[in-house]
């Protein structure tokens, strides 16, 4: 079995996560910046072939009556260029309140707001890819 990543898609960053090799648990890699389309597409390729990437879980901000706005739409535009270009399944995730969910975490972890800058995005494509993991294998409904 491959392991999934997991991408928090943002305008200027977009955070990476990892899961393990059974897909059971998520772990927070890096944040990477959309300021260079070659470069990022270049680390991801990179990304997919040293860990063995099978599927790739892109959180989909959904609007809190559940229907997709613009930015879901940009994220599925994201999602479908990722698919030609890396050769890998994309799936999608809800990922209402991530980065709200991310930001409690740290605080309550007792992180600053300058230390969560580098981290939040990474961190929230945690949740996303956790929240998967834990759906495929039934611990949540």
């Amino acid at each position: 079995m491959g392991k999934v990543l997991g991408i928090d898609y943002g305008e200027r960053r977009i955070g990476i996560a990892l899961s393990d090799e059974d897909q059971r648990y998520a772990f927070h890699l890096r944040t990477l910046d959309q300021a260079d389309p070659a470069a990022l597409s270049g680390e991801l390729r990179a990304l997919c072939r040293d860990e063995g990437i099978e599927t790739i879980v892109i959180g989909l901000p959904l609007q809190p009556d559940g229907r997709k706005g613009k930015n879901a739409l940009d994220v599925e535009r994201f999602g479908a260029q990722l698919s030609r270009t890396l050769g890998v399944g994309i799936v999608y995730e809800d990922e209402r309140l991530s980065s709200v969910m991310a930001q409690k975490l740290m605080t309550d972890a007792g992180r600053s707001e300058r230390a969560m800058r580098g981290s939040l995005d990474e961190r929230a494509a945690q949740l996303i890819l956790q929240a998967y993991l834990d759906r495929k294998h039934g611990k949540v409904s």
